[in-house]
């Protein structure tokens, strides 16, 4: 599981701070991905509980929330010569997604067996940066579809 963050992280640092062309397809590649990666391995030393699945749930719709909010922030361009709609993605959102893995790795070691309210808010913090992903990603598909439509239109 550590190795996939970490490369995880490496390709996300990467990508950041590139103004890059929206393509729908790509908006949804990254949470796919990642929720693949956290479904296996929560299958594989999680056990699921009614208390879990409800702190997952919570941490995904607080995650969402703010992934619309982060959306609202990105700026989307249209070029006319070329046709191609870009976004400028920005550091705090990539340092955000990566903060809360690294707590979640952190809470996740220090806790190995007994504290089982840390642990269930451990998986539950995983689910928050993917909720701010599915958010983000939400916003910027509303906006090329926008402009999409807009530019038809002229």
């Amino acid at each position: 599981m550590t190795i996939q963050i970490v490369i995880i992280m490496i390709i996300l640092l990467l990508r950041t701070g590139k103004e890059k062309e929206i393509r729908p397809i790509r908006l949804l590649i990254g949470p796919l991905i990642l929720l693949g990666t956290l479904s296996y391995s929560f299958t594989q030393h999680i056990e699921i509980t009614a208390m879990s699945l409800l702190a997952m749930i919570v941490f995904a719709l607080a995650g969402f929330a703010i992934g619309l909010w982060r959306g609202k922030l990105y700026k989307v361009t249209y070029d006319q010569q070329s046709g191609r709609i870009t976004a400028a993605s920005s550091l705090y959102g990539t340092l955000f997604f990566i903060g809360i893995i690294l707590i979640r790795m952190t809470v996740g070691s220090i806790v190995q067996d007994g504290g089982h309210s840390l642990i269930i808010f451990a998986n539950g913090l995983t689910f928050l940066p993917i909720g701010s992903m599915i958010g983000l990603r939400f916003i910027l598909l509303k906006r090329y579809m926008n402009i999409k439509a807009s530019a038809a239109i002229n």
